[in-house]
């Protein structure tokens, strides 16, 4: 990202002209928490006309 085509909000830098609704920095906050818990595996969105309608979760370990 360019920091001179990018501007701040309160919750960081966002790409210039990009403005978020409360529910998509709802549902980013989300993803994120899921993203920092799941140590190896996948996270997948399901879009469904261009919303989030469903976050998947896939974990994986290993036993020595």
């Amino acid at each position: 990202m360019n920091p001179k085509t990018a501007t701040k909000d309160a919750n960081g830098v966002l790409p210039e002209g990009l403005t978020l609704t409360d529910e998509e920095k709802e549902i980013l906050i989300r993803v994120v928490g899921i993203i920092r818990r799941v140590r190896y595996g996948a996270v997948s969105l399901v879009i469904h006309d261009g919303k989030v309608m469903q976050v998947e979760t896939e974990e994986k370990f290993r036993l020595r």
